[in-house]
């Protein structure tokens, strides 16, 4: 089983949510894949709504890593995306 996760480190809450996930899923699988949105894999959405138009589901910016995501993500069996919600959507 493979469970990926993308949290935030720079939020004390995120981290702490992370680290018991992070220890929860060792304890049923080695199959662990994280991504730390504070290292600049998420850069803020510019709301252009490319990828609402051109490029359905999928940024249309080269700088964004968040293309990537689906590639690390595409084979786990569960996906847990630790964030705040700010007015209505993810951090």
């Amino acid at each position: 089983m493979k469970i990926g996760i993308l949290y935030d480190s720079t939020e004390v809450e995120s981290r702490a949510l992370y680290e018991a996930l992070l220890g929860a899923a060792k304890s049923v699988t080695d199959q662990i894949e994280t991504i730390d949105a504070a290292t600049g894999a998420v850069p803020a959405c510019i709301n252009c709504f490319q990828c609402w138009y051109k490029t359905p589901g999928e940024c249309v910016l080269p700088r964004d890593k968040k293309n990537e995501f689906p590639d690390r993500f595409w084979d786990a069996d569960f996906v847990v995306i630790v964030s705040r919600i700010l007015w209505g959507g993810y951090s």
